[in-house]
């Protein structure tokens, strides 16, 4: 397994990928509360109830797809910043952060 080249900018919600001359990735609050959480799991396994609480305070809104739709905008954030750190989903239960070796 190698080491991550994506380093998470607190104060600035923000991403730097490559090092400290790398490509700034900016987030929007809610990507960077997913980030965030998946993160903090360390390559464990994040259900959508935990990631849909820290979203929402509670509950989410019933059949909602939001956070579908904020993992695939970070998802498509981290490749196109040419991160070696890719989400895994597993149907129907939740998502991790793993890191990738590059080819």
């Amino acid at each position: 397994m190698s080491a991550s080249n994506v380093e998470l900018i607190t104060e600035q919600r923000a991403l730097v990928v490559g090092g400290p001359a790398g490509t700034i990735v900016w987030l929007t609050c809610a990507e960077y509360r997913i980030y965030k959480q998946l993160l903090q799991a360390g390559g464990e396994l994040v259900t959508h109830a935990s990631l849909s609480a820290a979203q929402y305070g509670g509950t989410p809104p019933a059949e909602s797809n939001c956070l579908q739709v904020f993992v695939s905008r970070l998802r498509k954030k981290l490749a196109s910043a040419g991160a070696n750190q890719r989400i895994r989903t597993t149907r129907k239960i939740g998502y991790q952060l793993v890191t990738v070796s590059a080819p």
